[in-house]
């Protein structure tokens, strides 16, 4: 694999982490119960980071391995509520 990975080669699409932050407030806000504004921050950011990873994978620029030391290290950095279920 060549070090200089294209910018093109990690894209993910904004639309998709949009839903999923909406979905996300209404869900997480409406029907686990109240999240502060910190706890909603720090599962946006999870989700946001997960979807990148996830995409990484697709794109066989990680293998699963590496995806689950990487959601591991997220869980611990941002640790979610809904998203280290």
């Amino acid at each position: 694999m060549s070090v200089g990975i294209s910018l093109k080669a990690m894209e993910i699409k904004i639309g998709s982490i949009v839903v999923i932050i909406a979905i996300l407030r209404t869900v997480l806000v409406k029907g686990i119960g109240k999240m502060n504004e910190e706890q909603f921050n720090r599962e946006k950011n999870y989700r946001v980071a997960i979807a990148i990873a996830k995409s990484m994978l697709v794109k066989e620029i990680i293998d699963k391995k590496d995806y689950k030391k990487i959601n591991k290290l997220l869980v611990k950095k941002y640790n979610p509520i809904v998203g280290a279920l």
